[in-house]
């Protein structure tokens, strides 16, 4: 599977972690989209890009291959450097329940859910926080990140895999340029899109 993983802004092999033998993931080169071909910055219309096609009798199915076909472009980031609270203020404006954080330099370096916001608030994980916490004291600095190629049911078998509920699609750079949730999964299956599951 061309998937890979981030622990601490270390790049490696996404590796099934059942260990069971022959499964061992390889990574297709990170490559972002065509320069002719940009990705729409509607965030209604974006997810959804190329889950169907308009033929002469109507619109009919095409099949999603690749997570720039069905990935929510532009993507929203957060410096590891910001505030906590900064990071609950975005999520609850924007309704997310995933945002990926970025070093100076925009490279991933870790992701923070609605969940982590709920232990940091609630200290259910016996972390003591300081009175104002930052970003990256909380965030998980374990991610797994696939790139624009990567074939959409390889994402879904990982999603399911590790229980996790968004991938960030980076460029050879390590630069975040979309991220795939279980929502975008879900608006391309509406879309009638097929995913090109079980092909």
């Amino acid at each position: 599977m061309p998937l890979v993983q981030s622990i601490d802004g270390v790049y490696s092999l996404y590796q099934n972690r059942q260990g069971s033998q022959g499964h061992e993931s390889t990574v297709l080169p990170m490559t972002v989209a065509p320069r002719g071909d940009p990705p729409s910055t509607d965030p209604v219309d974006a997810p959804a890009q190329g889950a169907c096609r308009q033929g002469p009798l109507g619109w009919t199915r095409k099949p999603v291959a690749v997570a720039r076909e069905i990935m929510s472009v532009p993507v929203v980031t957060l410096a590891a450097s910001a505030p906590l609270v900064q990071a609950w203020m975005v999520m609850r404006s924007r309704r997310f329940r995933h945002l990926p954080i970025v070093s100076d330099f925009k490279t991933l370096v870790g992701m923070i859910s609605d969940v982590d916001l709920l232990h940091a608030w609630h200290g259910t994980e016996g972390r003591v926080l300081p009175p104002f916490p930052l970003v990256r004291e909380v965030m998980a600095r374990e991610v797994i990140t696939a790139t624009p190629d990567t074939p959409g049911q390889e994402i879904i078998e990982v999603m399911l895999h590790e229980h996790i509920g968004a991938v960030p699609i980076l460029d050879d750079r390590h630069h975040p340029v979309g991220i795939l949730t279980t929502t975008d999964i879900l608006r391309a299956l509406l879309n009638r899109a097929p995913l090109g599951l079980g092909t």
